[in-house]
């Protein structure tokens, strides 16, 4: 997402609440561009708008935006429909060579981004965020953010794994957990 009022980016890695954030700025993606990584703006734009403009975007425990994934309604319907496994959901889904881990190199380069703030560290990186770019974000601006910030508290992403279904995740996101020092559990 791109705003030229407030001259920013924003990186959006799918699960990381992101949509929320985008709805507050009234962000509709009629050119797909709701994925985007910083290199695709950094082709787009001129290099001046490119260098200027604050870039920023959130990451997310690995283990966790896995599960996240795995309780997608898209996902979870077919789990609980069939009742698969997280294991079944890793070794069918997760492992595709389209999903899943990497996303430090997937979605940008962190020597051009300004900010990355962390899933698990929300309101406070959002009010940093805000105060950089001269709009207050709200963290619990949607309904579904606010489901969301419920649900976590139910049941803890770590209750979903066994010994294998851990390993599965840090060997697809080992960049991510070695370059952010992700820990499972945290």
């Amino acid at each position: 997402m791109i705003n030229h009022n407030l001259r920013f980016i924003f990186i959006h890695i799918p699960r990381t609440g992101g949509t929320s954030i985008e709805h507050q700025f009234k962000y509709n993606d009629e050119d797909n561009k709701k994925h985007w990584t910083l290199d695709d703006w950094k082709r787009d734009l001129s290099n001046d708008t490119f260098n200027e403009y604050f870039k920023f975007s959130f990451i997310r425990n690995p283990w966790d935006i896995t599960i996240s994934k795995y309780l997608a309604p898209f996902y979870h319907e077919i789990n609980k429909l069939s009742n698969k496994s997280l294991l079944y959901f890793l070794k069918n889904y997760f492992l595709a060579p389209n999903e899943g881990g990497d996303l430090l190199h997937q979605c940008f380069c962190p020597k051009d981004i300004d900010f990355i703030g962390r899933f698990e560290n929300r309101k406070e990186d959002l009010g940093f965020i805000s105060n950089k770019i001269g709009f207050n974000i709200d963290p619990y601006f949607s309904a579904k953010a606010k489901e969301m910030q419920k649900s976590r508290s139910k049941k803890h992403y770590t209750e979903y794994y066994d010994e294998e279904t851990k390993q599965i995740v840090a060997e697809k996101y080992a960049k991510d957990i070695e370059y952010f020092g992700y820990e499972f559990g945290e």
